[in-house]
């Protein structure tokens, strides 16, 4: 039997309203390409506006390493959504933004607690422990990939003695390497688990937009119940060309944080590209829009892939991203004749594919197609 349980809505709107409006919608844009690529939201183009930006802001000279009036311009933008008078930087790299804000809340002696499957322990290299000179990952387990607050508490009060690395922070990530989100209650237990017990708070908000897409509120409103310290804003995955934002809340962290750029050597001579490019993603609020486009199009996936037997959906589709569980044989037929639509996940067993700002209706009824060839195609055998 295959569960549709999963299949969740996209904020408080029906999947079958969500559906008819991405399908309706006519600001979509779509590249010209003959294939679908959906292997990872990193793959699509950047966004048109934002090229268009960064071309026009591109003619005149500016002042390096981050003096320009552009990246201050960008930075107070970041200041107005988040009404904070937050420090904002920005690096070429998630994984830079990951391990610089990570390093900044955790001395070399101490750790950091995660949820085992998160992209700091599964996709970064080891970059973590690398720029916090030694402090190490604290991994702890949660259902649909999000901390579990009393794995928290245990690790906090497991051990205390001088022959243990005692936590200093918590990391997570908005919305998860799944594709789900926290729930403003989730965030608020997390955010009295830290007050209580003197731990700081870093969010890999890589999908942060899509995360605020979801919700229908404010990234202020999500950032403000979590208690976040410093937050890792990602515009890769959502149509800015290279570059994150690391955006720091508490007052503490923020002496010296330029310095710690700068030793690490990501401090590029060029951040106004950057920044031109954030400018322009949060002018007219076009990274969440970008973001809903995106969801819209995972719902709608999810309700398509939904429909095949032989498929699960085994994580509410709450993002842009979907994952996919069935037989062995027939997950591994996907991903050996859809390579540019799928990618095996971090859990064995799965497969993921991630919408983007320009996914759309059509292509996904082609990957839904292209996947019920394959299962046609096999038919005869036995699929598990």
């Amino acid at each position: 039997m295959n569960d549709k349980s999963n299949i969740a809505y996209f904020g408080s709107t029906p999947i079958e309203d969500c559906e008819r409006r991405f399908m309706a919608s006519g600001h979509r844009v779509t590249p010209s390409h003959q294939r679908v690529d959906l292997l990872s939201d990193n793959c699509a183009p950047p966004h048109p506006d934002i090229l268009a930006a960064i071309n026009q802001a591109s003619g005149h000279f500016y002042r390096s390493y981050g003096a320009d009036e552009i990246t201050a311009k960008a930075a107070d933008q970041i200041r107005s959504i988040f009404d904070s008078d937050c420090s904002v930087f920005f690096v070429a790299t998630g994984v830079a933004a990951n391990g610089l804000s990570l390093a900044a809340i955790c001395p070399p002696h101490r750790s950091i607690i995660c949820h085992r499957n998160a992209h700091v322990v599964k996709d970064e290299c080891g970059a973590v422990p690398f720029f916090a000179g030694g402090a190490t990952l604290h991994m702890v387990d949660g259902a649909n990939l999000k901390i579990s607050p009393e794995r928290v508490l245990n690790a906090v009060k497991s051990r205390t003695d001088i022959h243990f690395q005692k936590p200093a922070a918590i990391t997570f990530t908005q919305a998860t390497e799944a594709g789900t989100v926290y729930s403003k209650n989730e965030l608020s237990h997390l955010r009295k688990i830290s007050k209580e017990n003197g731990l700081y708070i870093h969010v890999d908000g890589a999908r942060l937009a899509n995360a605020a897409a979801f919700f229908g509120i404010s990234p202020k409103e999500m950032i403000d119940c979590s208690g976040v310290d410093i937050l890792t804003l990602g515009g890769s995955k959502n149509g800015i060309p290279f570059g994150e934002a690391i955006v720091i809340f508490n007052p503490v962290l923020r002496q010296e944080f330029g310095y710690r750029i700068k030793q690490s050597g990501h401090l590029i001579s060029r951040v106004w590209m950057i920044s031109t490019a954030w400018f322009a993603a949060l002018e007219d609020n076009l990274w969440i829009n970008n973001a809903q486009r995106a969801n819209a199009a995972a719902s709608y996936l999810a309700k398509r892939l939904g429909e095949i037997p032989e498929i699960s959906v085994p994580f509410p589709v709450q993002s842009n991203l979907v994952l996919i569980s069935g037989s062995e044989i027939l997950l591994s037929r996907i991903a050996r004749d859809l390579p540019w639509a799928s990618y095996p996940f971090i859990i064995n067993g799965m497969l993921r594919f991630a919408c983007s700002w320009c996914t759309t209706a059509s292509e996904i009824d082609a990957v839904t197609a292209a996947i019920l060839a394959i299962i046609e195609d096999h038919k005869e055998k036995d699929l598990g």
